[in-house]
């Protein structure tokens, strides 16, 4: 979507055929009332053409043409006539998603993902309105998959840039120490896109909490770390504010406050605190649950919570922080439902994008650890009336340990993969968080406990 900086709104869109996306139209509608009526849909780009799928950037170039991005080939489509009709740039940014706007001696200036040079991401110009494109390394991080970038030019005049850097960045905080952060992050450039000296994440610089971000993943905001997944968005609005939204976030804030160092460093990393479920009902005892996905949920009122995947994992989540720590589950009533495309399971997950997942996969004939692909750890000759898993994460040693229990005894008994050891290389942080996952199947849960050691 993009305002025109006058009385119209507009609005691009794919049409895919087939259901997916591969293959697609583009649509435009328009709203002069600020969205609360569109004009009738219009195909602009009728046929059907792989990677023609409208992304992030649209903009008012210098000449008053509008411009918009699309994935493929051509990158760039021009219109001179307020979107009547519309005109390839004729050439293409390599990768996905890529953000451009204009420079003031007419080159057009962007990122994009998929693609590096030099290992970082890559700064692409084209002094030809499109036809060409020239690469070189940025001083960012390359995004992936289920990630986008947003660049736009403010009203003030600098660049704005916002991104992940998952594997961290340097910002220099108010006290002028140098630290790194980690996740969603801003930009500014005062030079049109030469150096970006001005960083900050995007936080509210408090203690540490979890916070929901996209497909039911959990993060914790804190003074380190920040969103770690999303495909965004930015505009400014007229008052000057500069709105972000990720795929389950929105974040607002003002040009001011994304050059201004961050706080100094206040509170220590989010630590572990003890929760008890019981799942009595009406509703979950402990703050901080997210959903995960999409689920059924119902509580029994005998204190048992049944928790309903009908396709990929669905269920509820949450932060668990940073520190040495054990959790232990009580589950019943497993029902595998063999339709599924992929498989049929419970999965107890341990997952922390900053570092890395672990998981407890429960299936109808066997339990396995970690990817849930490999060979089974305990093998079934039929469904159990109960498990009880165990686990227990010892920071200081960088290890996991797995215990489990059948048909009412106690977890005490510790898979063989945990016996002979697993350790990380790098460790949990405090972003760590647990998801209590059905796959086409179902489940009741009637005990859970973080507990930190």
């Amino acid at each position: 979507m993009w305002y025109d900086g006058k009385d119209t709104i507009y609005h691009f869109t794919g049409m895919g055929f087939g259901g997916g996306y591969n293959s697609m139209a583009v649509v435009m509608r328009t709203s002069t009332d600020n969205g609360a009526t569109w004009s009738r849909g219009r195909m602009i780009l009728p046929r059907f053409v792989n990677g023609q799928m409208p992304v992030e950037a649209a903009f008012r170039m210098n000449d008053g043409a509008i411009a918009f991005t699309s994935d493929g080939s051509p990158t760039l489509w021009i219109s001179h006539d307020e979107g009547i009709s519309w005109n390839s740039c004729g050439g293409a940014i390599s990768g996905n998603h890529p953000g451009v706007t204009q420079l003031k001696d007419g080159t057009l200036f962007g990122l994009t993902r998929d693609t590096k040079v030099d290992e970082m991401m890559p700064i692409v110009t084209s002094k030809d309105m499109g036809k060409t494109w020239d690469y070189k390394a940025s001083e960012f991080p390359p995004l992936s998959g289920g990630e986008r970038l947003v660049l736009f030019k403010t009203k003030e005049g600098p660049l704005f840039f916002a991104s992940l850097a998952n594997r961290g960045i340097e910002i220099t905080d108010a006290s002028g120490v140098k630290r790194t952060v980690q996740g969603l992050f801003v930009a500014i450039s005062e030079d049109e896109g030469k150096t970006w000296p001005y960083r900050r994440l995007v936080t509210d610089d408090g203690p540490g909490k979890g916070v929901g971000s996209m497909n039911g993943y959990i993060f914790t905001m804190s003074e380190r770390i920040g969103e770690h997944l999303g495909y965004f968005a930015g505009c400014q609005a007229t008052n000057g504010v500069i709105h972000l939204i990720s795929s389950s976030q929105h974040y607002a804030f003002n040009l001011k406050w994304a050059m201004t160092p961050a706080p100094a460093i206040k509170y220590p990393p989010m630590p572990v605190k003890q929760i008890v479920e019981t799942f009595d009902g009406p509703k979950l005892a402990n703050d901080g649950w997210i959903n995960y996905k999409s689920y059924e949920g119902t509580f029994d009122g005998k204190g048992a919570y049944s928790i309903y995947g009908r396709g990929r994992q669905g269920g509820i989540c949450r932060a668990i922080g940073y520190g040495t720590f054990e959790t232990n589950f009580t589950l019943k009533n497993f029902r595998f439902h063999h339709k599924g495309r992929s498989y049929q399971g419970v999965g107890l997950i341990f997952e922390d994008r900053f570092a890395a997942k672990r998981a407890v996969y429960i299936r109808e004939g066997d339990i396995c650890l970690n990817d849930g692909e490999g060979q089974p750890e305990i093998k079934l000759d039929k469904i159990p009336d109960t498990v009880k898993i165990k686990t227990v994460w010892n920071l200081d040693k960088k290890q996991w340990r797995v215990f489990y229990g059948l048909n009412g005894e106690d977890a005490v008994t510790e898979f063989p993969q945990s016996v002979k050891g697993m350790f990380m290389e790098t460790p949990f942080t405090e972003s760590v968080g647990c998801e209590i996952l059905a796959q086409h199947a179902s489940f009741d849960i009637d005990y859970f406990e973080i507990k930190p050691l």
